[in-house]
């Protein structure tokens, strides 16, 4: 079939950013899923699901959690997803500057055209019935529809919007005739603005013409048209105006999945309404991560959702869910063996249950403003925690007294951690500053600035000899407490945006893990400080990492709400 001549795609196959050589990590499994309207699909296998996560687009196997491919090359949020009825093809758009379709394919997990004509984002994407065709259509600010010939990646036509902005769009099949005969032409429908037009598409010449208005309807009581369907012969358009969503329906295995707005996917068996849970997420920016000492198969995540959630990696699904209310969002995180222990914007610390999600106890108004750090000591006794206006304070663990207060940072403390004797603790802040504390005598051991930018996160060497810190000023910097100036620095990449925002030291001292703005996982060498590799996927800043305490995973969380789960080598 030789559609109409058309613009080339422009840019061939993108590779995913792993370099070939010196492999020191992959991604395992990724944990998130976004809500889309029509963005779950059951693949015509029967075997796989399809959805958005963030930035990236997940295969999972049902029969597998293990199994699981992640298709990243939209450096922002993805905003609507298709799968092809032939399950060969898919297609992701995302908003934003960069508002790319990218088409993949299914069997070989690979970017076949990226379609970058549409401006401010992409609102929706759908494929024709035979997968031959692709339309797009952009945001109202964009005011184009674009159909795409899947042979090669050339456009067919180009629909302008009129006034009224399009919101979504789907095929029906072939046009038919007077007698009901099918012509060359394909049919779709688009919906805006309270009615629906049927077009009729040539795809031979690209010439494009709209048959005639379904319904346009006026009054206060119609809603805006959400969902376009039409019926398997083509003879029905259904359509929805309520805000749910239902879609992936496979009709020979009679089930369909489903998502929802709290981070559920669930497969349903038709006949009987049965269902079970196929993965939970969060349905929000995840905040942090944490693994309990010496346990390497569960670690904790919080999200802004208001959820703490414990996850089994040996499924990745969830041990145990704590939910808060009204609090704001969490701020940090530790997971011990028996808790869960958090701290949140509305300046209490709480505590669950690791196994039940029970809560606890709490601590009122621990910090003005929100507790923003939080360790605790190794014999596990007590706890130190930072506060939005710069304090520290030190608490016991068993009566939740408060023990010292400690004050010397003009800003917020970002991040704290503990000398293994307990008693020396490290803090930085957004005010440059890098402080050593003695806790026992409540005093400072030593005093280092940064010289530009605040400080985001401080870790420890294995050693305990050599102290990193992380922030504004995009370097990886290396202290010695006995010296003034560091001892080394390294950019974390040529990119005026990417502030560093979260640090981890894997507990056998081979390798140091950075994250930030830029949405990149960077792996380093401890002691070149060498880059080892580059993990992509994120879409959304990277706001904590935390190794397994075996050093054989790297688990990283973002604004997008994504967790993903890195494997390390070596």
């Amino acid at each position: 079939m030789a559609m109409a001549p058309g613009k080339d795609a422009g840019s061939g196959v993108a590779q995913m950013n792993q370099p070939e050589s010196t492999p020191g990590m992959e991604l395992e499994h990724a944990i998130g899923y976004s809500d889309l309207a029509g963005g779950l699909y059951y693949h015509p296998n029967g075997t796989h699901l399809v959805y958005a996560a963030g930035g990236t687009v997940v295969i999972c196997d049902f029969s597998d959690p293990h199994t699981q491919h992640m298709l990243a090359g939209h450096d922002g949020m993805i905003t609507c997803i298709a799968l092809g009825s032939s399950g060969r093809y898919i297609a992701s758009g995302q908003g934003g500057h960069n508002s790319d379709v990218i088409v993949w394919s299914f069997q070989d997990r690979a970017l076949l055209f990226r379609l970058a004509e549409h401006d401010h984002g992409v609102a929706f994407v759908d494929f024709s019935h035979d997968d031959r065709l692709l339309l797009s259509g952009g945001v109202p600010e964009d005011r184009k529809i674009l159909i795409w010939d899947m042979s090669n990646g050339c456009i067919v036509s180009i629909v302008q919007h009129d006034p009224a902005p399009t919101t979504v769009a789907a095929w029906g099949g072939m046009v038919r005739d007077i007698k009901r005969r099918e012509t060359r032409n394909y049919m779709l429908a688009t919906a805006g603005n309270k009615k629906i037009v049927l077009w009729s598409l040539d795809p031979y010449s690209g010439d494009i013409t709209a048959n005639r208005v379904v319904c346009e309807a006026r009054g206060s009581l119609v809603r805006d048209v959400t969902a376009l369907a039409f019926s398997e012969d083509g003879e029905t358009l259904w359509c929805t105006t309520s805000t749910g969503d239902f879609v992936g329906v496979d009709l020979r295995t009679k089930q369909i999945v489903a998502g929802t707005n709290q981070g559920r996917i669930y497969r349903v068996r038709v006949e009987t309404l049965a269902s079970i849970v196929v993965s939970e997420n969060h349905r929000g920016s995840v905040t942090c991560v944490s693994y309990a000492r010496g346990v390497s198969d569960r670690f904790a995540t919080a999200s802004v959702d208001g959820t703490v959630r414990v996850w089994d990696t040996s499924d990745y699904g969830v041990l145990t869910t704590a939910v808060v209310r009204d609090a704001g969002e969490p701020l940090c995180l530790v997971l011990t063996q028996d808790m869960m222990l958090t701290g949140w914007r509305d300046g209490q610390i709480r505590s669950h249950d690791a196994d039940t999600g029970h809560l606890l106890w709490s601590i009122d108004n621990a910090h003005a403003g929100g507790v923003t750090s939080l360790v605790v000591s190794h014999n596990e006794r007590f706890l130190v925690t930072g506060g939005m206006e710069g304090e520290l304070r030190v608490w016991e663990l068993r009566s939740r007294d408060l023990v010292s207060h400690l004050k010397q940072h003009g800003q917020r403390v970002t991040s704290l951690a503990l000398f293994c004797d307990d008693v020396h603790a490290l803090s930085v802040s957004r005010d440059r500053s890098l402080i050593c504390w003695d806790l026992r005598s409540e005093s400072q051991v030593s005093h280092h600035s940064q010289r530009m930018g605040g400080v985001n996160a401080v870790a420890l060497s294995q050693d305990e000899t050599t102290v990193i810190t992380m922030g504004q000023e995009k370097r990886v910097t290396y202290w010695d407490l006995r010296e003034h100036h560091p001892v080394l620095a390294k950019e974390l990449s040529k990119s005026r945006d990417d502030e560093g925002l979260s640090l981890a030291v894997s507990h056998n001292g081979r390798y140091v893990a950075t994250g930030g703005s830029a949405a990149v996982v960077k792996l380093w060498a401890y002691d070149t400080v060498d880059l080892i590799f580059e993990g992509t996927g994120h879409s959304g800043a990277i706001a904590g990492l935390s190794f397994s305490p075996d050093d054989k995973q790297l688990t990283s969380v973002g604004a997008d709400g994504n967790i993903f789960v890195w494997n390390i080598f070596g």
